[in-house]
Protein backbone atom coordinates (compact mmCIF):
# COMPACT_ATOMS: atom_id res chain seq x y z
CA UNK A 1 0.00 0.00 0.00
CA UNK A 2 1.23 3.48 -0.88
CA UNK A 3 0.35 6.13 1.66
CA UNK A 4 -0.06 9.69 0.41
CA UNK A 5 2.47 11.99 2.08
CA UNK A 6 0.00 14.89 1.76
CA UNK A 7 -3.16 13.45 3.33
CA UNK A 8 -2.09 9.99 4.62
CA UNK A 9 -4.76 8.28 2.48
CA UNK A 10 -3.92 4.63 1.69
CA UNK A 11 -3.84 4.05 -2.08
CA UNK A 12 -3.32 0.84 -4.02
CA UNK A 13 0.15 -0.57 -4.68
CA UNK A 14 0.17 0.63 -8.32
CA UNK A 15 -1.15 4.09 -7.46
CA UNK A 16 0.69 6.94 -9.11
CA UNK A 17 -1.28 9.68 -7.43
CA UNK A 18 -3.57 10.03 -4.45
CA UNK A 19 -7.19 9.23 -5.21
CA UNK A 20 -8.32 11.47 -2.36
CA UNK A 21 -6.31 14.70 -2.77
CA UNK A 22 -5.09 14.00 -6.36
CA UNK A 23 -1.48 14.85 -5.53
CA UNK A 24 1.34 12.87 -7.10
CA UNK A 25 3.84 10.80 -5.16
CA UNK A 26 6.84 12.58 -6.59
CA UNK A 27 9.45 10.94 -4.37
CA UNK A 28 8.23 7.41 -4.99
CA UNK A 29 7.45 7.89 -8.69
CA UNK A 30 10.95 9.00 -9.62
CA UNK A 31 12.15 5.41 -9.19
CA UNK A 32 9.67 3.79 -11.60
CA UNK A 33 9.69 5.22 -15.13
CA UNK A 34 6.44 3.61 -16.26
CA UNK A 35 4.45 5.15 -13.42
CA UNK A 36 5.94 8.56 -14.16
CA UNK A 37 5.02 8.28 -17.83
CA UNK A 38 1.53 7.07 -16.93
CA UNK A 39 0.95 10.02 -14.61
CA UNK A 40 2.33 12.46 -17.21
CA UNK A 41 -0.06 10.95 -19.77
CA UNK A 42 -2.99 11.36 -17.37
CA UNK A 43 -2.06 15.02 -16.89
CA UNK A 44 -1.82 15.47 -20.68
CA UNK A 45 -5.23 13.87 -21.18
CA UNK A 46 -6.83 16.17 -18.63
CA UNK A 47 -5.03 19.21 -20.09
CA UNK A 48 -6.16 18.45 -23.65
CA UNK A 49 -9.72 18.45 -22.36
CA UNK A 50 -9.20 22.00 -21.12
CA UNK A 51 -7.59 22.98 -24.41
CA UNK A 52 -10.57 21.63 -26.37
CA UNK A 53 -12.85 23.76 -24.18
CA UNK A 54 -10.58 26.74 -24.91
CA UNK A 55 -9.38 27.03 -21.31
CA UNK A 56 -5.60 27.07 -21.73
CA UNK A 57 -5.04 28.77 -18.38
CA UNK A 58 -6.33 25.61 -16.68
CA UNK A 59 -4.26 23.34 -18.93
CA UNK A 60 -0.91 25.06 -18.37
CA UNK A 61 -0.34 23.97 -14.73
CA UNK A 62 -1.19 20.37 -15.62
CA UNK A 63 1.14 20.45 -18.61
CA UNK A 64 3.94 21.99 -16.54
CA UNK A 65 3.50 19.17 -14.04
CA UNK A 66 3.53 16.59 -16.84
CA UNK A 67 6.71 18.08 -18.34
CA UNK A 68 8.26 18.07 -14.86
CA UNK A 69 7.52 14.36 -14.58
CA UNK A 70 8.70 13.38 -18.08
CA UNK A 71 11.11 16.04 -19.33
CA UNK A 72 12.20 14.03 -22.38
CA UNK A 73 8.69 13.77 -23.83
CA UNK A 74 8.51 15.99 -26.93
CA UNK A 75 4.70 15.83 -27.16
CA UNK A 76 4.32 17.20 -23.61
CA UNK A 77 6.59 20.14 -24.47
CA UNK A 78 4.63 20.72 -27.70
CA UNK A 79 1.27 20.83 -25.92
CA UNK A 80 2.69 23.12 -23.23
CA UNK A 81 4.01 25.42 -25.96
CA UNK A 82 0.62 25.43 -27.68
CA UNK A 83 -1.20 26.25 -24.42
CA UNK A 84 1.26 29.05 -23.65
CA UNK A 85 0.72 30.47 -27.14
CA UNK A 86 -3.02 30.56 -26.48
CA UNK A 87 -2.27 32.69 -23.41
CA UNK A 88 0.02 34.99 -25.46
CA UNK A 89 3.18 33.83 -23.69
CA UNK A 90 5.01 33.89 -27.04
CA UNK A 91 8.64 33.63 -25.88
CA UNK A 92 7.99 30.77 -23.48
CA UNK A 93 5.77 29.03 -26.02
CA UNK A 94 8.48 29.24 -28.67
CA UNK A 95 11.05 27.90 -26.21
CA UNK A 96 8.86 24.88 -25.35
CA UNK A 97 8.12 24.17 -29.02
CA UNK A 98 11.81 24.39 -29.93
CA UNK A 99 12.58 21.99 -27.08
CA UNK A 100 9.93 19.62 -28.45
CA UNK A 101 11.49 19.77 -31.93
CA UNK A 102 14.96 19.21 -30.47
CA UNK A 103 13.71 16.16 -28.56
CA UNK A 104 11.83 14.63 -31.50
CA UNK A 105 11.41 16.40 -34.83
CA UNK A 106 9.97 13.22 -36.34
CA UNK A 107 6.68 13.41 -34.43
CA UNK A 108 3.59 14.59 -36.31
CA UNK A 109 2.06 16.21 -33.21
CA UNK A 110 5.23 18.20 -32.52
CA UNK A 111 5.42 19.46 -36.11
CA UNK A 112 1.68 20.26 -36.11
CA UNK A 113 1.87 22.26 -32.86
CA UNK A 114 4.85 24.24 -34.20
CA UNK A 115 2.87 24.95 -37.39
CA UNK A 116 -0.12 26.17 -35.36
CA UNK A 117 2.22 28.47 -33.44
CA UNK A 118 3.73 29.84 -36.65
CA UNK A 119 0.23 30.48 -38.00
CA UNK A 120 -0.65 32.48 -34.88
CA UNK A 121 2.40 34.63 -35.59
CA UNK A 122 1.35 35.06 -39.22
CA UNK A 123 4.32 33.06 -40.52
CA UNK A 124 2.34 30.98 -42.99
CA UNK A 125 5.32 29.91 -45.12
CA UNK A 126 7.08 28.50 -42.03
CA UNK A 127 3.84 26.87 -40.92
CA UNK A 128 3.43 25.19 -44.30
CA UNK A 129 6.93 23.70 -44.02
CA UNK A 130 6.13 22.16 -40.63
CA UNK A 131 2.78 20.87 -41.90
CA UNK A 132 4.46 19.29 -44.94
CA UNK A 133 6.77 17.40 -42.58
CA UNK A 134 3.86 16.45 -40.29
CA UNK A 135 1.83 15.15 -43.24
CA UNK A 136 4.62 12.72 -44.15
CA UNK A 137 4.99 11.38 -40.60
CA UNK A 138 2.72 8.75 -39.05
CA UNK A 139 -0.10 10.48 -37.16
CA UNK A 140 -1.43 9.01 -33.91
CA UNK A 141 -4.96 8.90 -35.32
CA UNK A 142 -6.89 9.36 -38.55
CA UNK A 143 -8.52 12.43 -37.02
CA UNK A 144 -5.08 14.01 -36.49
CA UNK A 145 -3.99 13.13 -40.02
CA UNK A 146 -7.15 14.70 -41.45
CA UNK A 147 -6.66 17.83 -39.34
CA UNK A 148 -3.06 18.19 -40.57
CA UNK A 149 -4.21 17.79 -44.19
CA UNK A 150 -6.97 20.41 -43.80
CA UNK A 151 -4.66 22.84 -42.05
CA UNK A 152 -2.01 22.37 -44.74
CA UNK A 153 -4.57 22.99 -47.48
CA UNK A 154 -5.79 26.18 -45.80
CA UNK A 155 -2.20 27.35 -45.23
CA UNK A 156 -1.30 26.75 -48.88
CA UNK A 157 -4.34 28.75 -49.97
CA UNK A 158 -3.39 31.59 -47.64
CA UNK A 159 0.19 31.52 -48.97
CA UNK A 160 -1.08 31.73 -52.57
CA UNK A 161 -3.14 34.79 -51.63
CA UNK A 162 -0.12 36.42 -49.98
CA UNK A 163 2.06 35.77 -53.03
CA UNK A 164 -0.62 37.20 -55.33
CA UNK A 165 -0.87 40.30 -53.15
CA UNK A 166 2.89 40.76 -53.33
CA UNK A 167 2.80 40.75 -57.13
CA UNK A 168 -0.04 43.27 -57.17
CA UNK A 169 1.38 46.65 -56.27
CA UNK A 170 -1.41 49.14 -55.52
CA UNK A 171 0.91 52.16 -55.94
CA UNK A 172 1.84 51.04 -59.46
CA UNK A 173 -1.81 50.45 -60.28
CA UNK A 174 -2.70 53.96 -59.11
CA UNK A 175 0.07 55.52 -61.23
CA UNK A 176 -1.10 53.55 -64.24
CA UNK A 177 -4.65 54.76 -63.66
CA UNK A 178 -3.55 58.39 -63.32
CA UNK A 179 -1.58 58.27 -66.58
CA UNK A 180 -4.62 57.15 -68.59
CA UNK A 181 -6.33 59.98 -70.48
CA UNK A 182 -9.46 61.13 -68.75
CA UNK A 183 -12.72 60.31 -70.46
CA UNK A 184 -14.81 63.40 -70.48
CA UNK A 185 -18.56 62.97 -70.26
CA UNK A 186 -20.61 64.38 -73.08
CA UNK A 187 -23.89 66.20 -72.76
CA UNK A 188 -27.07 65.04 -74.49
CA UNK A 189 -26.35 67.46 -77.34
CA UNK A 190 -22.95 65.91 -78.00
CA UNK A 191 -20.82 68.77 -76.70
CA UNK A 192 -18.28 68.36 -73.92
CA UNK A 193 -19.37 69.18 -70.41
CA UNK A 194 -17.17 71.72 -68.68
CA UNK A 195 -14.93 70.33 -66.00
CA UNK A 196 -15.35 71.64 -62.50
Amino acid sequence: MKVCPNCAFENGDAAAYCQKCEQSFRGELKTTGQEVQALAYLKLTEATGYLRREEPALAIPLLREAVGLDQDNAVLHAYLGAALAEEYEVEEAESELKTALRLNDQDAIVQMKMAEFKLKLGLTLDAAQHLEIARKLPAPSRETANYIARLLQATRKKNRNIIERKTYNPAKALLKFLKKPAIRPQSKTGTMVNEL
